[in-house]
């Protein structure tokens, strides 16, 4: 078992960055890995395994690549998770 320091539940679709080890998502299931067009930063988007999915995955990923964006023109390394 990893000791991750926090974990996400919430319902919404989540975006956890890859090779971290401070937060995960255990209740989501995969939904696909995205590379910022920035860096090589990778992420995985994850859909809670209970709730009814509301957003495409085209629509998280133009989410998540949007906050990537911003984050490189702000000067803001990536998080490790995002929530949708």
């Amino acid at each position: 078992m990893l000791d991750y320091k926090s974990e996400i539940v919430g319902p919404g679709p989540v975006a956890i960055r890859l090779g971290q080890m401070e937060v995960h998502a255990p209740i989501h299931e995969d939904g696909g890995a995205v590379t910022c067009p920035a860096c090589p930063d990778k992420f995985t988007i994850g859909y809670h395994r209970a709730f009814p999915n509301l957003f495409t995955k085209e629509h998280v990923t133009n989410d998540l690549l949007s906050v990537l964006a911003d984050d490189h023109s702000q000067g803001r390394t990536h998080q490790n998770s995002y929530k949708f």
